[in-house]
């Protein structure tokens, strides 16, 4: 192979993963509502829109630490991983859809605000909402 096709191919794949890195977004999503229960962790999200997938971490949400009853230390929603999933990726909000429990979620992540959740066929928002950052280290 000559020393120019071999540059070339060494700069085409430098190039392509560089792409395709700058493609990936990792979103930290939290929930936090003091009425009905807490994460101890954000939920993760990795968009990769050159692939059009989305791979969602979301942590345990854990039951109510209002002033009625404190932590009551019980499991509403066990963390699992979702994904990666075909999504679609629009102007205003990304989507993509899952089967869980018997029940059909379709995720909605607005570009704009950050909001993330699922709504059921009748567009009924299902709980919990969570709001969406971009990830960075923060030390």
């Amino acid at each position: 192979m000559s020393l120019i096709r071999c540059a070339f191919l060494v700069f085409a794949m430098i190039a392509c993963s560089q792409e395709a890195l700058a493609s990936k977004v990792k979103l930290a999503c939290d929930y936090k509502n003091d009425n009905l229960g807490y994460e101890n962790n954000p939920s993760i999200i990795l968009l990769d829109e050159t692939h059009g997938t989305v791979e969602v971490h979301f942590s345990t949400i854990y039951g109510s630490r209002s002033g009625r009853g404190g932590d009551m230390g019980w499991n509403r929603s066990p963390a699992y991983t979702l994904g990666p999933i075909p999504a679609h990726f629009g102007t205003s909000k990304i989507t993509f859809s899952e089967f869980r429990n018997g029940a059909p979620y379709n995720w909605i992540l607005n570009r704009l605000t950050g909001k993330f959740y699922a709504v059921d066929n009748n567009g009924n928002v299902w709980w919990p909402i969570r709001f969406c950052h971009a990830a960075r280290n923060q030390f």
